[in-house]
């Protein structure tokens, strides 16, 4: 029961530490301490409000303006599918893949068909390490997609995860959906780390 109060203090010391170093322009030592605020408080406005900030002062306003929208409503971080999403997208092309899994997988479960959606969570993800959770949201996005780059993850999921037969569909998807010479290498590649992990 003591649990609460423990982890409540720890935010918000967390929280004093980073508005501290924002204050002095130590950006990059601030956003690993919110990065884990927020993951571990994930409906924490406070936090969401602060990582904006951080964003809007390091220059990247278009990530910023998300985090903005989903800190202003009460209820915006769990329904707000549109900022969910793009906070996402762009989370991944800033490389934090940790924040990003759970921000889309919030808007995954209010979207489960939207193939775009779909994509980006299995990529963030993959991204961590987390293959096998990876497939389902991958599998979602292919039913819609049928292309090449999300069968070429489903592939290196599958095969990371030792399913031998499902990583040989996807190679077969894969063969009929192959067009340019990077992609015929990727599948090249896939054909021959499965041909390992086979013997």
């Amino acid at each position: 029961m003591t649990e609460a109060p423990d982890q409540a203090l720890s935010l918000s010391a967390g929280l004093v530490e980073a508005k501290q170093l924002m204050s002095e322009r130590r950006l990059d030592q601030a956003l690993p301490i919110l990065r884990k605020c927020w993951l571990q408080s994930p409906d924490d406005r406070q936090v969401v409000q602060l990582l904006a900030d951080l964003m809007k002062q390091s220059g990247r306003e278009d990530l910023s303006c998300n985090l903005e929208k989903l800190a202003a409503t009460e209820g915006a971080l769990a329904v707000d599918v549109q900022n969910l999403f793009e906070a996402g997208f762009k989370l991944i092309d800033e490389q934090e893949v940790s924040l990003a899994a759970m921000v889309l997988q919030r808007s995954f479960a209010l979207k489960p068909d939207e193939p775009d959606i779909a994509y980006e969570l299995g990529f963030a993800l993959m991204s961590e390490g987390r293959f096998a959770e990876a497939i389902e949201p991958f599998e979602h996005a292919a039913s819609a997609l049928n292309d090449f780059d999300t069968h070429l993850n489903l592939a290196v999921c599958y095969t990371l995860c030792r399913n031998i037969e499902k990583a040989r569909t996807m190679i077969q998807f894969m063969s009929a959906l192959a067009s340019t010479t990077d992609e015929k290498f990727e599948l090249s590649h896939r054909r021959a780390v499965l041909r390992r992990l086979e013997r």
